[in-house]
């Protein structure tokens, strides 16, 4: 009934009358993109007319439309490569014209699926394109929307500060125009942003918020939902997690959304995962699997992989594990995400590991560090980009400014023509103190941007420093035929990296962390060197170790020093102590071991240790910018006659708090 009373109006359109021709048409289309993501079959068969008259009635833009809006159709199916294709051919027949605001909705579309399909720099350039067509045609909504398709972009990317700047300029650009869909689209930009800066608190908010502006026969209403859901499981609420996601696979299923429906599946595994329930949530990860094959969507595919094997270490079904760890390797590294893919080889040794298949554990175990350097290296690249980047526009916004002080002040002098020749000279002074001012601070910015950025080079160095040594015990292991010490070693080797990878990439930690750090580490060559040593690691009761923090990788060369250099030669006795000591605005540390002393230890500059040479290079770099400068003191404990009994060292670093 309802196809009949839609192909009725059509007929009316069509005998119209041609001079309506195009007016005809676009009240179609409008009534076409009412059914859009709502009811699959009548958009369809209403489409293709529309299609079919514009053609005939030789109707660019109107065609132009009807063509757009299918392809936003076949997004919300998920059927991406055809909505690319069609959507291309709508461009062709808007961009000849002047119909500056249908170009604008119709390179939305192309972004958004070059957005789903990952094809970022493409969608950058076609967002550049879309907010060009808008200011073209005036309107301010579809400027607004410009914005966003950026933020949706920067949110894929990861780039929080332009999500943020966008939304805002977004939102500023709306007034008080009232467009529901791009205030909540631009509000859930925010959401996204704060998600990927881990807070959630903030993340639920937004999201929040963004949920206002859509009700329940709204599909975008699906992904808001979702989010919400995701960000309460990172709060390990997850009775509110699972609500959201059953309102986000209602929605969905509602409209038909099987790439949507394949992300809530996942999700819905994970909170069963998380919580214990590992039955249900190898169920779940089969229904998610169901869809994301459906749509061919692999990212959705290799997290489930990854959260069924983890849940069949769990249940000791261990074979069942390695194959689905298997899978999500192939999967991840098919998608070219070497950050997945490094957690799937992980998740794959330890899958090895609980079977008793110790060497393919370690092979596994080296493809994960192997890639997790490629990680670091790319996280430096981005890092230097990431400051090239804030620095162009740093210095566009300060042209900006310069341009705006100069405007300002020819008006000030049309407005004040009487004002005397010393007025005019104090303000030309104040204008020059004030850019000169704006100039230091730029400067001093720069260069402690370039500091840090320094800064994490040198602790990334001391990585590759340390996971040689210790791979060499490994591989010790393994030609004694130890498997079990090997995969011993190996499981603390690996927490040891994690908390070290973790920590490198912060100019300051708890000094629980720290502690933690070291512990591992001594634990590791204590077992390294078959109980050759003891220590003892004290904190001075002034410390609160949760909230005075210090800088990362400072002390660990010198416990080295102290297990390579010295306590080696102790004859089975060694002995290693490290106080932390609260002193005004420094914490103290102190690393003192029974060994031979700096004669032994080889402390002249030819046989200088990399690592202590890395440290002091640190050390020069953080005392640049320091008020409290970084001191350390070598020496040497002797006894009463002057024989040297080890030796010491007194690290002073100062503190913050978090």
């Amino acid at each position: 009934m309802k196809l009949l009373l839609i192909f009725t109006f059509v007929n009316l359109f069509i005998f119209g009358g041609r001079s309506q021709d195009k007016a005809r048409l676009d009240s179609l289309n409008q009534v076409s993109k009412s059914y859009v993501c709502r009811d699959i079959q009548t958009f369809d068969s209403l489409s293709l007319k529309i299609e079919r008259m514009a053609l005939e009635e030789k109707q660019d833009v109107p065609l132009g439309d009807a063509l757009a809006i299918r392809a936003y159709g076949k997004i919300c199916l998920g059927d991406l490569q055809s909505a690319l294709q069609i959507v291309d051919q709508s461009i062709s027949y808007l961009k000849p014209t002047t119909a500056y605001g249908s170009l604008s909705k119709a390179y939305s579309y192309k972004v958004t699926a070059l957005s789903m399909t990952s094809q970022m720099d493409s969608a950058l350039y076609y967002s550049s394109l879309q907010t060009d067509a808008a200011f073209l045609a005036l309107d301010t909504i579809l400027i607004s929307a410009s914005y966003l398709s950026r933020c949706n972009i920067y949110s894929a990317l990861s780039q929080q500060d332009s999500i943020v700047y966008y939304a805002i300029k977004g939102l500023e650009s709306m007034g008080n125009f009232k467009h529901d869909g791009v205030r909540g689209g631009l509000n859930m930009s925010i959401g996204n942003a704060y998600y990927q800066n881990e807070d959630y608190p903030q993340a639920v908010k937004y999201y929040s918020e963004a949920s206002k502006f859509y009700d329940d026969g709204n599909p975008n209403l699906g992904g808001i939902t979702h989010n919400l859901a995701t960000s309460f499981t990172q709060l390990k609420m997850y009775d509110s997690s699972f609500h959201y996601l059953d309102k986000s696979i209602s929605i969905n299923k509602k409209f038909g959304r099987d790439l949507q429906l394949a992300f809530n599946y996942q999700a819905l595994a994970m909170n069963y995962s998380a919580s214990g329930d590992c039955r249900n949530a190898i169920e779940t990860s089969l229904v998610a699997l169901g869809y994301s094959d459906r749509v061919g969507e692999i990212r959705s595919k290799a997290a489930v992989f990854a959260n069924v094997s983890e849940c069949y270490v769990k249940l000791g079904q261990f074979e069942k594990a390695i194959q689905s760890a298997q899978e999500a390797v192939k999967l991840t590294k098919e998608n070219g995400d070497v950050d997945k893919e490094a957690d799937a080889h992980f998740l794959l040794s330890r899958a090895y590991e609980a079977n008793g298949q110790f060497r393919k554990a370690y092979e596994s175990h080296k493809n994960f560090y192997s890639l997790d350097s490629l990680l670091l290296n790319r996280d430096k690249q981005e890092t230097i980009a990431s400051l090239e980047t804030k620095y162009g526009t740093a210095k566009k916004e300060a042209e900006i400014r310069s341009l705006s002080q100069q405007s300002s002040i020819q008006s000030l002098e049309i407005q004040q023509k009487n004002l005397t020749i010393t007025v005019g000279s104090i303000v030309f002074l104040l204008i020059v103190l004030s850019l000169y001012f704006v100039y230091q601070q730029r400067t001093i910015k720069r260069s402690r941007e370039q500091t840090e950025l320094e800064q994490r080079f040198l602790r990334s160095q001391l990585n590759p420093h340390f996971i040689s040594n210790a791979l060499l015990a490994v591989q010790n292991f393994m030609l004694k035929n130890d498997a079990e010490s090997a995969a011993l070693y190996l499981t603390k080797f690996s927490k040891l990296m994690r908390e070290i990878l973790e920590n490198s990439r912060k100019e300051f930690i708890p000094v629980e962390e720290e502690v933690n750090m070291l512990t591992n580490y001594l634990e590791i060559h204590r077992l390294r060197f078959n109980d050759a040593f003891e220590y003892n690691i004290k904190l001075d009761e002034k410390i609160d170790p949760e909230t005075d923090t210090i800088p990362p990788m400072f002390v660990q060369p010198f416990v080295e020093n102290s297990i390579e250099h010295g306590i080696i030669n102790a004859n089975g006795k060694g002995k290693i102590d490290l106080n932390f000591v609260k002193e005004e605005s420094y914490i103290a540390i102190e690393v003192e071991d029974n060994g031979g002393g700096f004669a032994k230890k080889g402390h002249d500059a030819e046989h200088q240790s990399l690592s202590s040479t890395i440290i002091k290079e640190r050390m020069e770099l953080f005392n640049r910018t320091l008020k409290n400068k970084i001191r350390l003191v070598l020496k040497e404990i002797t006894n009463d006659e002057g024989q040297v009994e080890g030796t010491k060292a007194e690290l002073k670093v100062p503190f913050s708090y978090i």
